[in-house]
């Protein structure tokens, strides 16, 4: 799904922690875009617009019970995918 979605996301620890041993030049945008998302479950919504906006980020998803203002359209019992402002 993600090699035909035509658009983008952030580095996934479980899936693209393997492409990165193989191709080492991902390194860098990997480690940087791991430490973006690091601590979103816990930071506030401007801390969470300060370090993804200008990855080009407009969509989050987030546990269900972390704290939020954002708009959430889509909520269950496990996760809200919630649209950055």
């Amino acid at each position: 799904f993600r090699a035909i979605a035509e658009r983008s996301v952030l580095p996934d620890y479980s899936k693209d922690g393997g492409e990165v041993s193989v191709t080492p030049a991902l390194a860098t945008t990997w480690e940087t875009g791991e430490a973006d998302q690091e601590r979103i479950d816990v930071e506030s919504d401007a801390e969470r617009i300060a370090a993804l906006k200008p990855l080009g980020v407009s969509w989050i998803v987030l546990k269900a019970a972390d704290k939020t203002g954002f708009d959430c359209p889509y909520t269950n019992a496990a996760v809200k995918v919630c649209r950055l402002p």
